[in-house]
C-alpha cells in the first residue's frame, strides 16, 4: 500500500513544481486561490502531504514573504495592509504566505495574482543593445521623437507621463472606452467616433484640464495597467514614485 501511494504523491508534487517553475521563468502568474484550491484537492486525495505550502519559487529572495498583484473591484475599500498602488484599482502586496492566503479567502471577489520575484535588468540592457555606443556615434538620444502606443490605454496622471511642472507629456490620445468627448469633433468624425462605435480624442491641454478639475473618472483611464507600463518603458521620464493607499 505504501509503495503504491508514493508515486502518486510524487506525481502531485511534480505537477505543482512544474507549475511553479513555469511561473518562475516568467511565462505566467498564477491566481493565489487556484494554488490554494489545487493544494487542498491534492491533499484530500493523498497526493500531497498535509501542510505543503505555496511553492517556494514565489518567495522573495532571502525571506519568507511573497509578492502578489491585487485587482480591487470598483468601489472596494483597500484593506488596512501596506498596499502599494501601481495603476488604477491595481496594487501590490508583499506579505507572509499565511497573510496572503487569509486575504484571498476573505475576499473571494478580489483577483490576486501570485508571481515569482522579478528584477529589471536595466543596468544590463544598455550593454546588450549597445545603446550607449549608438548615442556616442550618432549624437541622438531620443529627444524630439514621437512614440505611438497601442495598448490597454494610458494613465495620464502617472508620473512618467507628466512634466516636472505637472503638465501632460501625452500629445494626443484616443480612448476607445468613452463616447466622443466632442473636444475635437473633426478628428473624432474622421476616426469614426460615434455613440455606437465609441472613442474619444484628447490632446495634452485637454488632459491637463481633466486632471485639474477634481472630477474623478472623466479622464482617459488604464484599468488594466499594461498600456501605462509599456508607455513608461518606451517614453517615460523616470519621474514616477510609488504611492501607497
Amino acid at each position: 500500500m505504501t509503495s503504491r501511494m508514493r508515486p502518486r504523491r510524487l506525481l502531485g508534487l511534480a505537477a505543482l513544481t512544474s507549475l511553479s517553475l513555469l511561473a518562475s521563468q516568467g511565462h505566467a502568474d498564477v491566481e493565489v486561490r487556484d494554488f490554494v484550491k489545487a493544494l487542498a484537492r491534492a491533499q484530500a486525495r493523498g497526493k500531497v502531504d498535509a501542510g505543503v505550502a505555496l511553492p517556494r519559487a514565489f518567495a522573495t529572495p532571502g525571506g519568507d514573504q511573497m509578492s502578489v498583484v491585487i485587482e480591487l473591484p470598483a468601489g472596494a475599500a483597500p484593506p488596512s495592509l501596506p498596499l502599494v498602488r501601481i495603476a488604477d484599482r491595481f496594487a501590490t502586496l508583499i506579505a507572509p504566505e499565511a497573510e496572503i492566503v487569509r486575504l484571498s479567502e476573505a475576499h473571494p471577489d478580489w483577483r490576486m495574482s501570485l508571481g515569482p520575484p522579478r528584477r529589471p535588468l536595466m543596468d544590463k540592457a544598455d550593454t546588450w543593445i549597445h545603446a550607449r555606443a549608438f548615442r556616442e556615434q550618432t549624437g541622438n538620444a531620443g529627444a524630439g521623437v514621437v512614440i505611438g502606443i497601442i495598448d490597454t490605454g494610458v494613465d495620464p496622471g502617472h508620473g512618467d507621463m507628466r512634466n516636472a511642472d505637472g503638465t501632460s507629456r501625452i500629445r494626443w490620445t484616443i480612448d476607445f472606452s468613452q463616447s466622443p468627448a466632442e473636444l475635437h469633433p473633426e478628428l473624432e468624425s474622421e476616426y469614426g467616433c460615434t455613440e455606437a462605435s465609441k472613442c474619444a480624442i484628447f490632446d495634452n491641454a485637454d488632459l491637463d484640464a481633466l486632471l485639474a478639475n477634481f472630477i474623478e473618472g472623466d479622464e482617459p483611464r488604464d484599468t488594466f495597467g499594461h498600456g501605462t507600463h509599456v508607455a513608461s518603458l518606451a517614453a517615460g521620464n523616470g519621474n514616477s514614485q510609488p504611492s501607497a493607499y
